[in-house]
């Protein structure tokens, strides 16, 4: 019978621990990849036992008057909670009453855009409305009624109430 022996070299060793070293790293890295998979650190925060709120709701606004800032894109939010509290989940149209400078308008048969999975609906003010008032984005705004329209009618209407 015979009995090898086998002797590993200082340079081996290192190689091995190096090699070790690259597989703890692969799956160190893969575990981070699945963490990272949930689009938020919410899993991170949990591993270290830090406790938070998962998603912060709005403010809850019911009624109106509301005040909204014009976006970039000269679009006004209606929040989802205002949305559900005047029942208009299902209007395309509208009838939208606004105060500007101590302006009020009215606009008619705006349309009322909405993104897949919200609630929430933006509205274009039309851009005869925004150089004749000199609406600008950022600007705030004062809405002060919503009047749903089942059919829209030839094309948006401005009414001065002023």
């Amino acid at each position: 019978m015979t009995i090898y022996y086998v002797y590993f070299s200082p340079g081996l060793n290192l190689i091995y621990i190096f090699i070790s070293y690259i597989y703890i790293f692969y799956i160190f890295q893969f575990i981070i990849s699945i963490i990272l998979s949930f689009n938020d650190f919410s899993v991170i925060l949990f591993i270290f036992g830090v406790e938070f709120n998962y998603m912060s709701r709005g403010l809850p606004i019911n009624n109106l008057p509301y005040r909204a800032r014009i976006y970039m894109n000269n679009q006004v939010l209606i929040p989802a909670s205002l949305v559900r509290a005047l029942g208009i989940e299902r209007a395309k149209y509208a009838d939208i009453v606004i105060s500007f400078n101590g302006f009020v308008i009215e606009l008619r048969n705006v349309l009322l855009l909405r993104t897949r999975h919200t609630v929430s609906r933006q509205f274009t003010i039309p851009r005869r409305v925004r150089e004749l008032y000199g609406i600008r984005p950022m600007d705030q705004i004062e809405i002060l009624q919503i009047r749903p329209r089942t059919v829209r009618a030839s094309e948006t209407e401005l009414v001065n109430s002023a």
